[in-house]
């Protein structure tokens, strides 16, 4: 299979999943085309992060899996939200930064999901699309919370956040890679690490501004409940 069927196969589940969470954001959905420029941005940044992890050195198993691979990859997905989507106007709720985020994640999981196609088959897609592709989802759309939460809420969550994503992230892989723990212990990870985003996700919804109630529009957003003009700039 050629590698550019290889990336159209590969998009099927991302784009899919991206649907899915684009339609939660219900009370002020994103500019779609900024979503997809996050995904976008999400399948560009995998080259950089292989690189990076190619160079660094191999000192340790665990050190490995925690840091060539966990940390570096949710820092690299961090990266464009922070950089692209966190200080724009248009992120003016709680439930945007899990919208940009897991855009991000889904466009570095098709990446990934590309390469394993083009070196396995495309058999593998269906077990990837439901397993490490929902994994990336889940850990990044959880900083992405954190993200909209210290820009609206009293505390900064975001290096909480990361720390917590980085080691559900290690010990997705870590389970994974030893058999002795069986790969089930390592699967169970992600529909846990999606109740939590799940979670989050319901959080953020009950504590939009532009949630329809008798005294909030969805064109004005609250600013006595997050201190913040119209445009979500503090």
């Amino acid at each position: 299979m050629g590698a550019l069927s290889c990336l159209l196969l590969a998009c099927a589940p991302g784009l899919f999943w991206l649907w899915v969470f684009y339609k939660r954001d219900r009370w002020e959905p994103e500019p779609l085309l900024k979503v997809l420029k996050l995904f976008a941005l999400g399948g560009c940044i995998a080259v950089p992060c292989y690189f990076v992890q190619g160079a660094l050195p191999f000192v340790h198993p665990l050190f490995d899996i925690f840091v060539r691979v966990a940390l570096v990859e949710e820092l690299f997905k961090f990266a464009p939200v922070w950089l692209v989507a966190y200080y724009h106007k248009e992120f003016n709720e709680r439930m945007d930064g899990i919208v940009y985020a897991v855009a991000c994640a889904l466009g570095f999981a098709t990446a990934e999901n590309a390469l394993y196609v083009y070196l396995l088959g495309p058999k593998l897609l269906v077990l990837r699309a439901f397993t490490s592709t929902l994994a990336h989802v889940a850990f990044s759309g959880l900083v992405g919370y954190a993200m909209g939460s210290a820009k609206f809420g009293k505390r900064n969550l975001v290096p909480l956040a990361l720390a917590v994503v980085v080691t559900l992230h290690g010990l997705y892989d870590y389970l994974l890679s030893h058999s002795r723990l069986g790969n089930a212990s390592g699967l169970a990870l992600v529909p846990m690490s999606l109740l939590m985003l799940w979670w989050a996700v319901e959080r953020a919804c009950k504590k939009s501004p532009f949630r329809e109630t008798p005294t909030a529009t969805r064109s004005e957003p609250d600013p006595d409940r997050y201190g913040v003009d119209r445009y979500g700039v503090r």
